[in-house]
């Protein structure tokens, strides 16, 4: 996460007076500060499985398999559930 954050000071230092950050508090943006767009994730991420021989996924199928194995290296169901898997931005807790 600190890497993250790093980065996008950098983004935001180059990107000057265009920068469009929305003061949502995301950790992941685009460049300018705005939400990634699902589309420009998924390019990236279908290459990276191609280049390292990885079965096709689809991208939004990963927070399923994350929360599956999770649970089977025993975390709390409880605590699993409170995780927020849904198609908004994801924010670390304050």
């Amino acid at each position: 996460m600190t890497l993250l954050r790093a980065q996008q000071i950098a983004d935001r230092k180059a990107a000057d007076t265009n920068w469009k950050g929305t003061g949502q508090g995301l950790v992941l943006t685009a460049k300018k500060g705005t939400p990634i767009e699902p589309r420009n994730l998924n390019r990236p991420f279908e290459a990276l499985c191609a280049r390292t021989g990885v079965h096709k996924v689809c991208f939004r199928d990963l927070r399923h398999m994350f929360t599956s194995l999770l649970h089977e290296q025993g975390a709390d169901t409880r605590r699993i559930t409170t995780i927020p898997m849904r198609r908004t931005a994801w924010r670390p807790p304050s």
